[in-house]
């Protein structure tokens, strides 16, 4: 939506045309029968976004020198606007511009699930009116991998900045629905690759699609496509208008330092006048010093300042991104500010570590942080100051620059490699491209593996006979560890089933005897059952930890029995073999239609010749059941957000279909 727009006429958005419901192959618009669009007020949500890096894109790739609002760039909007619940606000997003790249991390891993496993916002006003971008997803932040887009527009004649697009002809593209609907992905439409834990995806990266035909600058599909969508769009908030990301199926929760457990009154900070050497959030003890009769302090502290333009040391609490990550204009968002020392007692002048431990003593994995500067930094290197020289120098043409350096301890005590990040850097040849960090960027620390504390200093090209020059401050959030979940187990093979009908309808296996967790929490799995064969010959009950199996129909199947913990499957088969001379081998075979699926309120049956009907959650217990009143419907109305399987029936015939209740 382009936003900077809005003040056109209402006979210009009505001059877009009307599309009908389903003119495409691919699923309709946002209430609409076959929609897959997930409201934002779906009960399915278990998480969203909390951390976001962005690099915008231009507001016309065509034309670089076009500008708006005093920028070639997308500039509408803030990182945090995109943070947390979808609003369904069409103001409340930010614009990514041409070919913009967006990346979310959030408080669990997420996991491939049943159905849908995640969900992304676009702001469009109408159903017609969208904005495309691409979907990746990674594990190890390294190797991204791009869900299969299709778009079947026609593109012989570009679609202009207040043109339509129908939303049939679109699949796999982010940005198929309007506001407050969020476009769904299954991870188990990525092929199998070792460079992909689809139970452990930690980044879902968004890229704006540029819309032109033109080769030269537009963007194809998995098919070799031209994707056409609306461009130009030479505006601030020009480019895929990035809302929310909704999680639907993740993994045991990180331990996130956010510091929002600490408390602080807004506008403030805590130097250590107010703590006994330190202070915790999420799995770390976070250090520090303070001195009462100097008010001086090292070591970290904790702060929600969030001004950016006073320079000097006594805006030292600041950061330079104007609040920690998920600062929204009505909220004070905590994060850390920490400070490196100077070896000056040893005479070395040299960065003395700054480390954290984890509060437990257990050696964890860190996923990563958000860091910036803080603006005493920033500033100092921007402007210069009585201690510090501006980067650059006069010219611009000093190769100046200013890195963060972070390694891990392990459990034997010894470092791991060191990582670096660069929070200022001079060094290229090209002056438009230096830097001095003012958002919140993503630093990876996954590979450094299981350590008990992490070492941070910093470094200058600015260096003085006492040491570094530049202002030894920056600011860290969000700081993510990997949590103990202790891995569930099959203890034994589940051993083959007979059930002689003329004796016995039901067999019985007790699955507490197979399946274990540490926890000791048995509920904390959930089952699917399978069969392999196209006939099925008995009927699979799961219920308060037993597995009932009832006879149906002669014959032998191989049946497997899947458990799920956190994206976690352990998988057991077995065989199931039913005998009895007189049992009807026969289902209702494939002549039923049940949809919409996933589904809502409402189920619609199409076919005759069924009697009853029942419908069992994922633990096999039934939870509805009635006749055939000729409505050809069956009410889902104040059923849980999970997995149901509905059976019709017609005496001992019958057929059973999975289902998503959204």
């Amino acid at each position: 939506m382009k936003i900077a727009n809005i003040t056109l006429s209402l006979l210009m958005v009505l001059k877009i045309t009307s599309l009908s419901a389903q003119s495409g192959p691919f699923a309709p618009a946002a209430g609409q029968l076959g929609s897959t669009a997930i409201s934002k007020d779906s009960a399915i949500w278990e998480l969203w976004g909390t951390g976001l890096e962005v690099q915008r894109g231009w507001i016309n790739i065509s034309d670089p020198s076009e500008e708006d609002m005093g920028s070639k760039f997308a500039s509408f909007g803030r990182v945090a606007n995109a943070l947390g619940k979808a609003s369904g606000n069409t103001f409340e997003v930010i614009s990514l511009g041409d070919g913009g790249v967006a990346t979310y991390t959030f408080d669990a891993p997420l996991v491939d699930g049943p159905g849908w496993d995640f969900a992304v916002f676009e702001n469009g006003f109408l159903d017609t009116y969208l904005e495309l971008a691409f979907v990746e997803v990674s594990s190890d932040g390294k190797n991204f991998f791009r869900f299969p887009a299709v778009s079947l527009t026609d593109d012989t004649q570009q679609i202009g900045p207040f043109g339509a697009l129908d939303p049939t002809y679109i699949d796999q593209l982010a940005g198929k629905y309007r506001v407050g609907f969020g476009t769904p992905f299954d991870l188990a439409d990525l092929p199998v690759d070792s460079l992909l834990d689809k139970t452990g995806i930690r980044f879902v990266r968004i890229i704006d699609v540029v819309g032109s035909i033109d080769p030269a600058f537009g963007s194809m599909d998995s098919e070799g496509n031209m994707i056409n969508d609306l461009f130009p769009t030479p505006f601030a908030s020009g480019g895929f208008d990035l809302e929310a990301l909704g999680l639907i199926h993740t993994g045991k929760s990180y331990r996130v330092s956010h510091f929002e457990d600490l408390g602080l009154a807004p506008g403030s900070y805590e130097n250590g006048a107010g703590l006994d050497g330190g202070f915790s959030s999420g799995a770390f003890a976070f250090w520090n010093n303070y001195n009462a009769e100097w008010n001086s302090w090292s070591g970290w502290a904790y702060s929600n300042l969030a001004d950016t333009e006073t320079p000097g040391f006594g805006n030292q609490f600041s950061a330079y991104a104007g609040g920690g990550m998920a600062n929204r204009e009505e909220e004070d968002d905590l994060f850390a500010v920490g400070t490196i020392g100077v070896d000056w007692v040893g005479g070395s002048n040299s960065p003395l570590p700054n480390r954290i431990v984890m509060e437990d003593q257990v050696a964890h994995r860190v996923s990563g942080m958000y860091v910036t500067n803080s603006t005493y930094a920033a500033l100092s290197m921007k402007q210069g100051d009585s201690f510090a020289k501006k980067f650059g120098g006069a010219d611009g043409k000093d190769a100046d620059w200013f890195k963060l350096v972070i390694w891990g301890i392990r459990e034997e005590g010894d470092r791991t490699d060191s990582i670096e990040f660069y929070l200022a850097d001079f060094r290229f040849e090209e002056d438009s491209l230096d830097y001095i960090v003012d958002t919140w960027q993503w630093v990876d620390l996954w590979s450094l593996g299981e350590v008990m504390a992490l070492e941070f200093i910093l470094l200058s090209s600015d260096v003085g006979p006492f040491g570094m020059n530049t202002p030894a401050f920056f600011c860290l959030d969000q700081l993510r560890v990997e949590a103990f979940d202790p891995t569930p187990e099959l203890l034994v093979k589940i051993e083959d089933v007979y059930i002689d009908l003329s004796v016995m309808q039901e067999e019985e296996v007790d699955l507490r005897n197979y399946f274990y967790h540490p926890d000791g929490d048995f509920s904390v799995f959930s089952f699917l059952i399978a069969q392999q064969e196209k006939e099925e010959i008995a009927d699979f009950f799961i219920e308060e930890g037993f597995l009932r199996i009832r006879g149906i129909n002669n014959g032998k199947s191989n049946t497997t029995l899947r458990a799920y913990h956190r994206g976690r499957q352990l998988e057991v088969s077995f065989v199931v073999t039913v005998d009895n001379a007189t049992a009807v081998n026969e289902s209702l075979g494939t002549a039923f239609k049940v949809f919409p699926n996933p589904c809502r309120d409402w189920l619609f049956v199409e076919g005759e010749g069924w009697t009853d009907y029942e419908i069992r959650d994922g633990l096999g217990q039934r939870v509805r059941a009635g006749y055939n009143t000729g409505a050809g419907c069956l009410s889902m109305e104040n059923l849980p957000t999970g997995m149901y399987f509905l059976r019709l029936n017609r005496g001992n015939h019958f057929e059973v279909f999975p289902l998503l209740k959204q």
